[in-house]
C-alpha cells in the first residue's frame, strides 16, 4: 500500500449514476449495530473503516456471487468418518508457515467469484509444494473474463470459474493484471499477453461440499482453503473484528469468499475476504458455522501436478505508453510522489520498473478518461490520474466553494485525505468516468454540490475541578452552508459517554476524576468537521508544580536575595497561569475546512 493510504482505493470507485455521497448517519447505524450486538450477547464489534464509509451502491456493486446459479453434484467431496480433525485449524498458520496468499482488493466490480476461486488455487499450490513462501499470483481478470456469464454487474458462480481454469488454465497476473476494479467495465479474455499457452495453469478437478460443518473441515484440511458463497447483510458492512453473525439490516446480495481455517470452541469459520486489507481482521473475518448461509454452497479444488510458471515479465511498448499518457492525454506517471517528466517515464519503462498493469490499460482503455480511471487503481494513483486529466487535459477545476477554485495539489491531496468523505469530490470524480469529452465533464461538474466541510469549535464553562462529579456545560460554535444535506451532530466526551444533540448548548456530568478528550464531529453532505481537544478536562488532585516546589525551597533560603527576586517574578507568573486554566486554544485540533 502506498504512503496515500487506503483512501485513495476508495476515492473514486465508479458508478453507472450519481450516488447521493457518504452517509452523514454513519455513526448512527454503526451504533445501532453495537447494540444489536451487546443485545444478543454477541462476540463481534462493528465501526467505521474505509469499507463502511463506501455508499451502500457502491458496496453492493462488489457482491457478485449468483448464489441461484445450479451446483454442480457431479463432483461431491465424500467426508470420510474415521478422519480425526484438530480442534482449530487454520491454513495461515501450519507449523508457522503461511500458505494463504495475501489479500486483494477487488474495487468496484462483482468479481468476488474470481478472487475466491483463484485464491484456492493459489493456496493449493503452495501446499502441494510445501511451500508457503512460494510467490504465487494468478490473474483474477483473466479467470473473469474468459468465463462464459461473468461479468461486473452480473458476476459469477464458483464452478464456472473452476472450470475455466481446468479448460483454458489460467495465466499469472504479469499476463492479465486486474483493471474491472478500477473501472467497473468488463475486458475481452484475449487481452492477456503473448503465449498464454505456456503460461496458462490448468487445475485438475474441482467439485462441491456437501455433508455440513465436519464435511467442511475434512474438506478444508485435504485440499486446502474452500471458496464459499453466502448472504450478505447490511450489518457486515460495518465489521471490525471477532465472530460476526447477521443481526439487524436488510439483505444486500451475494459475496464469496474463502475459508481458510475453523475453530471449535467458538464454532466460527476463518474467511479471506477480497475488500483490501482495510476491512476486518486485515482483510480477513470471522463467521460463525451455518450464519447467512455460509455452509450452504462450498466448493474444493484439485490443483493437481502441473508445475507453476509464470513466465517473463510480458512488457509492452514504452514509446506508445508514453506518446499516450503524457502526449494524446496530458497525464503523468508518478513515482514516490513526484510526478515523472515523459523522458523519465520512458527511461522507467524500458528499465521494466513501470508496472505490467500500465501496458495493459493503454491496450484495453479506448478514452483518455478511461486510461486514468485505469491506471490509477493498479498503480494506486487514483486521484493523481484523474485530476491530471480534469486539470490538464481539459483545462477545468475542482471546486467546493462557489469562486474558490482548488488548484491541481490542493484538490489532489484532498482528494487522498478524505475520498467519498465529500460529496461534492464523489460526484467530480464520477463525472470521469461517465463523460467521454471535456465539454460533457464541465457540463457534468455544473451539476455537482458546492458543499464546503463545517467549520467546527467548543468550549466549555469549566474545565478543572478538584473533586467529582463535574457538571460542564459546552457550547459548540459551528458554521456550514445550509443547502448541503442533512446534518449530524456527535460528541464524544471521552469518559465512554456520547450524544447525538444537535443543540449549541450541552451539558454533561463527569461521575468520576480522570483526565478527558473531548471531540465535537459535525457531519453535512460535505463530509465531517471535527474539533478535538486533547486532555481538556481534569478532574482530580492537579499534578505537582516543579515550579512550585523550586519555588517554595529558594523562599526557606533566605541569605539568597537574589534567588528569592527571582523566585517572587515566577510566583507572579504562576499566578497569571492560574487565572485561565481551560485556555488551550493554542493547543486546539478544531478543523474540518476542505483544504485548498
Amino acid at each position: 500500500m502506498s504512503k496515500h493510504g487506503l483512501w485513495i482505493f476508495f476515492a473514486i470507485l465508479l458508478i453507472p449514476a450519481l450516488a447521493l455521497g457518504a452517509d452523514p448517519g454513519l455513526s448512527v447505524k454503526i451504533d445501532q449495530v453495537n447494540e444489536a450486538i451487546a443485545a444478543a450477547h454477541a462476540g463481534w464489534r462493528a465501526g467505521t473503516s474505509p469499507i463502511a464509509e463506501l455508499p451502500l451502491d457502491d458496496f453492493t456493486a462488489m457482491l457478485g456471487a449468483d448464489l441461484n446459479a445450479p451446483r454442480d453434484t457431479s463432483r461431491v467431496w465424500q467426508p470420510d468418518s474415521s478422519m480425526t480433525l484438530p480442534t482449530h485449524f487454520d491454513w495461515r498458520d501450519v507449523q508457522g508457515g503461511n500458505y494463504v496468499t495475501p489479500v486483494k482488493y477487488q474495487g468496484r466490480c462483482g468479481s468476488c467469484v474470481a478472487f475466491g476461486c483463484v485464491g484456492a488455487i493459489e493456496s493449493g499450490i503452495r501446499i502441494r509444494e510445501q511451500n508457503p513462501d512460494l510467490d504465487v499470483d494468478l490473474s483474477e481478470q483473466q479467470a473473469f473474463s474468459c468465463t462464459l456469464m461473468s461479468g461486473c454487474q452480473m458476476g459469477s458462480y464458483a464452478s464456472a470459474l473452476f472450470s475455466t481454469a481446468q479448460t483454458q488454465g489460467i495465466v499469472d497476473e504479469n499476463c492479465y493484471p486486474y483493471v474491472s476494479g478500477g473501472t467497473a467495465l468488463d475486458y475481452a479474455c484475449d487481452e492477456s499477453c503473448a503465449g498464454t499457452a505456456s503460461r496458462a495453469f490448468h487445475v485438475a478437478d474441482y467439485g462441491t461440499v456437501w455433508g455440513g460443518v465436519e464435511a467442511i473441515k475434512q474438506a478444508l484440511l485435504n485440499y486446502g482453503p474452500l471458496t464459499a458463497s453466502f448472504t450478505v447483510y447490511e450489518d457486515l458492512k460495518y465489521y471490525i473484528d471477532g465472530v460476526y453473525q447477521h443481526l439487524v439490516g436488510p439483505m444486500l446480495g451475494g459475496h464469496q469468499v474463502l475459508i481458510v481455517g475453523y475453530d471449535d470452541p467458538g464454532q466460527y469459520w476463518i474467511i479471506k475476504n477480497s475488500w483490501s486489507e482495510s476491512f476486518g481482521e486485515d482483510g480477513f473475518f470471522r463467521i460463525k458455522w451455518g450464519d447467512s448461509g455460509i455452509d450452504s454452497d462450498v466448493s474444493w479444488v484439485d490443483v493437481g501436478t502441473q508445475a507453476y510458471q509464470p513466465g517473463p515479465l510480458p512488457g509492452g511498448d514504452c514509446q506508445a505508453a508514453a506518446n499516450r499518457l503524457y502526449n494524446q492525454c496530458s497525464l503523468s506517471y508518478e513515482v514516490d510522489g513526484l510526478d515523472l517528466t515523459g523522458a523519465d517515464f520512458l527511461t522507467s519503462c524500458e528499465n521494466n520498473e513501470i508496472p505490467q498493469c500500465v501496458h495493459t490499460c493503454n491496450d484495453v482503455s479506448s478514452s483518455c478518461n478511461d486510461l486514468a480511471g485505469c491506471i490509477g487503481f493498479c498503480t494506486d494513483q487514483w486521484c493523481a490520474m484523474d485530476f491530471d486529466y480534469l486539470y490538464d487535459t481539459c483545462g477545468l477545476a475542482v471546486t467546493l466553494e462557489a469562486g474558490s477554485p482548488l488548484s491541481k495539489d490542493n484538490a489532489t491531496a484532498l482528494c487522498e485525505a478524505v475520498g467519498y468523505s465529500s460529496t461534492a469530490m464523489k460526484c467530480i470524480l464520477e463525472c470521469i468516468p461517465t463523460t467521454n469529452t471535456c465539454q460533457q465533464l464541465a457540463a457534468c461538474m455544473a451539476e455537482c454540490p458546492l458543499c464546503p466541510f463545517p467549520t467546527v469549535d467548543f468550549t466549555a464553562d469549566v474545565t478543572t475541578a478538584e473533586t467529582a462529579p463535574l457538571a460542564v456545560t459546552f457550547t459548540r460554535q459551528v458554521s456550514y452552508p445550509a443547502d448541503c444535506g442533512r446534518t449530524v451532530s456527535h460528541w464524544d466526551f471521552g469518559d465512554g459517554t456520547s450524544s447525538y444533540s444537535p443543540n449549541d448548548v450541552i451539558k454533561h456530568v463527569y461521575q468520576q476524576e480522570g483526565v478527558y478528550s473531548v471531540e465535537l464531529r459535525v457531519t453535512n453532505g460535505a463530509g465531517p468537521g471535527i474539533a478535538f481537544k486533547q486532555d481538556y478536562i481534569i478532574l482530580g488532585e492537579q499534578p505537582d508544580d516543579d515550579t512550585a516546589d523550586d519555588d517554595a525551597a529558594d523562599d526557606d533560603d533566605d541569605d539568597q536575595a537574589d534567588d528569592d527576586a527571582a523566585d517572587d517574578d515566577n510566583d507572579d507568573q504562576a499566578d497569571d497561569d492560574q487565572a485561565a486554566p481551560g485556555d488551550d486554544d493554542d493547543d486546539d485540533d478544531s478543523g474540518g475546512g476542505c483544504g485548498g
